[in-house]
C-alpha cells in the first residue's frame, strides 16, 4: 500500500473507533460491563491504538505522493489567520469548557457564553481550522489526506455528538438551536451578538493564544519542519 492509502486507512480506523464507542448503545453496554472508569480506559486505549500509528505513518511519509498543488505559490496569510483563530478558540475552550465538550469538564450550564456565541464547538473548531490551514500550504497527497482527515474527523464527530446530546437533553437542544458549528453563523442569523461574545471572553486565554501563535510561527521549522515542494 502507498503511504497515502495507509494514512487514509488509519484515519478511517480512528473515526470509526470514536463513532462506535461514543454511540449510545456502545457506551451503555460497555459502561454497564466495565463501569465508567473502565469504559473511559477502553475508549482511551482505542483512541491511542489508532491515532498514534496514524501520526507515526504520516511523520515518516509527509510531503510524499502526488503533488496536487504547489502551496509555495499560495499566500501564507490565510494559513496564519486560520491558525490564529484556531488557537484562539482552542484556548478559550480550555479556560471555559463548552456545554458541547466531552466528559466531566463540560460546563454544567447549557447556555451560550463567550466563545460559544461564536461557535458551539470551539475546541473542535480549533482543530478544524488547523486542518484547513495546513491543507492550504501542503499540496502532496499524504499531507492533504492527513490534514483533510482532521476536517472530516471534526465534522463527523461533532455532528454525532450534537445528535446524541440533543436527543438526551431539551436544554442542549435549545443551546444547539441558538448557536452554530460554523463560526459567526448564529450571529448572521441574529441569534447571538459579537459584542457580547467579545465582552465575555477569557482575556487570559487570549494572551495564551497569542503567545502560542508567536511560538509556533517562530519555531515551526525547528519543531515540525518546513514545507518541501520539490522531491
Amino acid at each position: 500500500m502507498t503511504p497515502t492509502v495507509t494514512v487514509s486507512l488509519w484515519w478511517l480506523a480512528t473515526i470509526a473507533g470514536h463513532l462506535v464507542l461514543s454511540s449510545n448503545g456502545a457506551r451503555r453496554r460497555l459502561g454497564q460491563a466495565l463501569g465508567e472508569r473502565g469504559f473511559s480506559g477502553v475508549y482511551s486505549l482505542v483512541a491511542l491504538a489508532t491515532f498514534v500509528p496514524l501520526g507515526i505513518v504520516y511523520a515518516r511519509a509527509r510531503h510524499t505522493g502526488d503533488l496536487w498543488w504547489n502551496g509555495s505559490n499560495v499566500s501564507s496569510v490565510p494559513t496564519f489567520v486560520l491558525m490564529a483563530l484556531g488557537l484562539f478558540m482552542l484556548t478559550q475552550s480550555l479556560f471555559r469548557p463548552a456545554p458541547s465538550a466531552m466528559g466531566k469538564g463540560a460546563s454544567a450550564t447549557i447556555a451560550a457564553l463567550g466563545v460559544t456565541r461564536i461557535t458551539r464547538h470551539p475546541l473542535s473548531m480549533g482543530f478544524w481550522f488547523f486542518g484547513v490551514a495546513h491543507m492550504i500550504v501542503n499540496g502532496f497527497a499524504t499531507d492533504l489526506v492527513f490534514f483533510g482527515g482532521w476536517v472530516v474527523f471534526v465534522t463527523l464527530t461533532t455532528w454525532h455528538q450534537d445528535s446524541r446530546k440533543r436527543a438526551a437533553s431539551a436544554d442542549y437542544a435549545r443551546f444547539w438551536s441558538e448557536t452554530s458549528f460554523v463560526p459567526f453563523v448564529a450571529m448572521l442569523r441574529g441569534q447571538q451578538s459579537l459584542v457580547t461574545a467579545l465582552r465575555e471572553l477569557k482575556f487570559l486565554a487570549v494572551l495564551v493564544a497569542a503567545a502560542l501563535f508567536v511560538l509556533l510561527v517562530y519555531f515551526h521549522n525547528a519543531w515540525f519542519g518546513g514545507v518541501v515542494w520539490d522531491r
